[in-house]
This record gives C-alpha cells, structure tokens and sequence, in this order.
C-alpha cells in the first residue's frame, strides 16, 4: 500500500466586515474576491478547489486541497513546506486591495493577520503553528556522563501536520 500523499487542507471563508454585514456593495465585492481567490488558487500546482455552500449575507466559501508531493523532491521538512504552501494561499488573499484582515483557526486557536508582508505572514503562521517545545531534559551532573549527540529526528510524520484549518476572510466596507 503506497503511503498517503500529505497536503494542505483548508476551509476559506469570505465574509464582509461586521460593520458592512447589511450593505448590498461589500457583499457583492465578497463574493467577486471569493471568485478571484477561486481562480487564483485553483492555479497553484497539485491544487483542487471546490465551492462550498454558501450562508446567508456571506460571500461563500472554498475548500482548498494542496497536495505537498515536492517535499520528497526537495528534501525539506514537512511542517516546513506545508506552512509554505499555506504562506502562499494566505498572501494570495492578502493582496486583493479590500481584504482587511485573515482569521486563521486551529485547534481552538486564532491568529489574526492583517500584514501583507510575506516575510511576516510566515513568521506569524510559523510560531503559531510550531509544536510545542520538547520539555527540558534533566541537568548533568558528575555522577551522569554526558550522553551522546542523538542523530536528528527522521522526518515529521503526517500525523504530526497540523489539523484542518479554517481561514475567515474579511473583506472591508469601500
């Protein structure tokens, strides 16, 4: 049985600001960065993306599906070119002109990113998608000699990516 191909799956939601819930224009300008986001995204290479059902007053919703197969060719860690690959999506979405802000969701947690500086969207979404650090190892003392240089750690499981992620795009009142 081949191993599973891992990915980048993400729900994307576009929704206008709070304070332009009820005006017809940013509704509408949602739904026109939704489809631009649709057709901008559905271009990146291993990449599906399906229109979700849409909610009332929203400007729909995309469910992205990234295939990460360059991470055998380039030989790089997996968290790292999974956060490339969401990096990618997320500056995509950054740049159209009315889109205030993108919510990130994971696990109970949120980040908010309002910069369209890619440099600062992947330290962001780095630090908040990084594991937990390894807890501290016990002190060596006289009596323990020091132990070993341990080889580094084979490559990350795709167990250890994280969960499903859910992005809400804001999209402002002009």
């Amino acid at each position: 049985m081949p191993d599973a191909v891992p990915a980048l799956h993400l729900t994307i939601e576009f929704v206008p600001d709070d304070a332009a819930a009820d005006d017809l224009e940013t509704i509408s300008a949602t739904e026109e960065i939704r489809l631009a986001a649709y057709r901008e995204l559905a271009q990146q290479p291993q990449t599906s993306v399906q229109v979700l059902p849409a909610v009332l007053r929203s400007g729909g919703m995309l469910e992205l599906v990234q295939q990460l197969t360059q991470v055998a060719a380039a030989n790089e860690p997996l968290l790292a070119v999974y956060i490339g690959a969401l990096v990618t999506t997320l500056t995509a979405l950054l740049k159209h002109r009315r889109v205030g802000k993108i919510e990130l969701h994971q696990n109970g947690g949120k980040l908010v990113i309002e910069d369209t500086d890619r440099g600062v969207v992947e330290r962001l979404v780095t630090e908040f998608l990084a594991p937990a650090p390894a807890p501290p190892t016990a002190p060596t003392t006289p009596e323990q000699p020091e132990q070993p240089e341990q080889p580094p750690a084979p490559p990350a499981p795709l167990a250890s990516l994280p969960g499903p992620l859910r992005l809400v795009v804001q999209v402002l009142k002009r």
